[in-house]
């Protein structure tokens, strides 16, 4: 029981892919001019910004399906509250921690998609300021 309770607090703080592994351009990137836009890219090439990849990806998924599993998982739990002549004490709290981690991971999965859709507008504004003007 002690095993099944402690993997049930690591597989949360494992996860919140969006939050933890995605990089979103630096801030002010929006209203930057070109030579700006070039200098932002020179300094965050140390940590640069998640583009659209298979990786990104399955991390937005990853988020995105956890979020499913707590939401069902919390529906399965009202619903079975509901059917019962009595209902245990735990059963409220198990209800807002499910709900709680169904609300995080939605958070990270939008969070994630956020930085990645932000980053491949920084890059195309980068690349549309350093073509050459004709």
């Amino acid at each position: 029981m002690r095993f099944l309770f402690v993997i049930a607090l690591l597989v949360p703080l494992l996860s919140g892919c969006g939050f933890a592994f995605m990089a979103g351009p630096p801030s002010g990137w929006q209203s930057a001019d070109g030579v700006t836009l070039q200098a932002m890219a020179e300094s965050n090439e140390a940590s640069p910004c998640t583009l659209d990849t298979s990786n990104s990806r399955r991390a937005i998924q990853a988020d995105q399906l956890l979020a499913y599993i707590y939401g069902i998982s919390t529906i399965g739990i009202i619903g079975g509250a509901l059917g019962a002549s009595s209902v245990g004490e735990g059963v409220g709290a198990a209800i807002i921690t499910m709900g709680g981690f169904t609300g995080l991971f939605a958070l990270s999965a939008r969070s994630g998609e956020t930085k990645v859709l932000d980053c491949e507008e920084f890059h195309s504004k980068l690349g549309e300021s350093l073509a050459p003007v004709r």
